[in-house]
């Protein structure tokens, strides 16, 4: 399971009007243990999911093989890899096993002999890799489990996005994340962008294809920086109280469309993996009801299997108006918004016209905030989302869409706050 982690939970407000319904908004930081950087490091179980359709002929594949090369011998004893090609067949060039079994020299030999041809089969090559942690009963707790997929085309197969999603999910709810990669200006991104956000992944454009090696290893080294897997955030919220929306806010950003819910109401979310020295944040909307004056908790919040205490939160509900009507931390509040914007202007790069224009206005109203103003960087982060709104209105090329779109899936990393 890794080192354990804590939480740091914070409304926007203290009090809110007695007798009226109310919006708070709710920040989740899940910080790593400070003594994360003394535990032994966790082994990983990465499956290499490789397009060698006919378009991925030339640079694109001899750069692919070169990084998968250099990603294998960057492993430690104990890691597992397997290796799975996709184009009109599905072809398991190396079953996942750990690096100490494989003969090296061997598997180096067959990927190089891996050739392009055919057509781009993504949902059976992504259930292929699955298969590869299924079979092998690599879904332990205490392993990183990952896979790297890169492609640079339209899935040829004709399967409905819902089945996409659905093995993702079902992939991220065993702890398997995926690193979906696309390269050039083919691939669907909207959809590699969900594969990776249902499976608590990442997705990364790559414009360059002498830029593959060094994602691969890039992805390598946040894998071995994991420091705790698959945690799971639970929410025991009072009766009355809604979630009006849930964004992942750090150190990626999408929102989580459908929560899982237990039999005794507990709400439960998955982040993702927790890496050293890296703080994740949920944000939330609540709606509370109408309550008489006096402190009132709003439930309960905790990480699965550890320790700690759980975090409560709790409002007072005012008839003065000098406690009310002051927001205490506009923290909560405009990470959400920020969320929020982000996720409408990626869906309105896509095509979605009233998206965009819902970005733009609430861009620039938060960019005014002056509650907002005192948020690090919001108003610089603001002015960059109004920024390329403006640009898309002008016409952006695909490529510089697709770059438009995962600036919008991203914020800065770092320590906690």
């Amino acid at each position: 399971m890794g080192s354990s982690v804590s939480l740091k939970c914070t409304l926007n407000r203290q009090y809110v009007s007695a007798d009226k319904s109310a919006i708070v908004y709710l920040a989740i930081d899940i910080l790593p243990d400070e003594f994360s950087q003394v535990q032994e490091m966790l082994p990983s179980a990465i499956c290499l999911l490789i397009d060698r359709s006919g378009s991925m002929r030339g640079k694109k594949l001899d750069q692919a093989k070169a990084a998968a090369v250099g990603l294998i011998n960057q492993l430690q004893p104990g890691d597992a890899v397997g290796l799975v090609t996709f184009s009109s067949k599905i072809d398991v060039v190396a079953e996942m096993e750990q690096l100490q079994f494989f003969d090296i020299t061997d598997l180096k030999r067959n990927i190089e002999k891996i050739k392009c041809g055919g057509s781009t089969e993504l949902y059976h090559g992504l259930d292929s890799a699955y298969l590869q942690f299924i079979r092998t009963g690599r879904t332990e707790s205490n392993l990183v489990k990952r896979v790297i997929l890169l492609s640079d085309g339209q899935p040829t197969d004709h399967t409905p996005e819902s089945h996409f999603l659905k093995l993702a999910d079902e992939m991220g709810n065993v702890g398997i994340a995926i690193m979906a990669l696309g390269i050039g200006k083919e691939y669907n991104e909207n959809l590699l962008g969900d594969i990776a956000e249902h499976s608590h992944g990442i997705w990364k454009h790559i414009a360059d294809a002498s830029d593959i090696p060094a994602i691969f290893t890039q992805q390598l080294e946040e894998t071995k920086a994991v420091v705790r897997t698959a945690p799971v955030v639970v929410m025991q919220l009072d009766p009355g109280i809604e979630i009006k929306g849930v964004y992942k806010a750090a150190p990626d950003v999408y929102p989580i469309t459908e929560l899982s819910r237990t039999e005794n109401g507990e709400v439960r979310i998955l982040p993702g993996d927790i890496r050293l020295g890296e703080t994740q944040i949920l944000v939330l909307r609540l709606s509370l009801p109408p309550r008489k004056e006096g402190k009132f908790s709003l439930g309960k919040i905790r990480i699965e299997g550890e320790e700690s205490p759980d975090q409560d939160i709790a409002v007072s509900y005012t008839n003065d108006e000098n406690l009310w009507s002051i927001e205490n931390d506009a923290f909560a509040r405009g990470t959400f918004l920020k969320a929020e914007t982000q996720a409408m202007t990626r869906k309105g790069l896509s095509g979605d016209s009233t998206a965009l224009w819902k970005a733009s206005q609430q861009a620039e109203t938060m960019v005014r905030d002056p509650g907002l103003s005192k948020i690090p960087e919001m108003k610089d982060d603001m002015s960059k989302v109004v920024d390329i709104i403006n640009k898309s209105k002008k016409g952006l090329t695909e490529e510089e869409t697709k770059v438009a779109k995962h600036e919008m899936t991203q914020a800065k990393r770092g320590k906690s706050r």
